[in-house]
């Protein structure tokens, strides 16, 4: 069973995930509240190596429909919440 993580470490390990996927120039021009799927920014393959990042490093079980929170939104806040991060 791996550690806990503390908050900055899941912060940096999210940050760590989207630039891989985002790319760091990029990213700088996102807002949190982006649909950053239906706007083409990440793909279905981006988004489901995502959620199985985030639930392999920290050993959690996220519900799936958690994560688009409400009207279906795939964004960083709601993916800040399924980490329990402050916005």
């Amino acid at each position: 069973m791996s550690k806990r993580l503390s908050p900055i470490e899941k912060e940096k390990f999210l940050k760590k995930i989207l630039i891989e996927k985002i790319g760091s120039k990029r990213i700088k021009h996102i807002s949190d509240k982006e649909n950053i799927l239906k706007k083409g920014i990440i793909d279905s393959m981006d988004f489901a190596d995502i959620f199985f990042s985030i639930e392999k490093k920290l050993n959690i079980k996220i519900p799936f429909l958690k994560i688009f929170g409400k009207n279906n939104n795939v964004t960083i806040t709601n993916l800040k919440k399924c980490l329990k991060l402050k916005n």
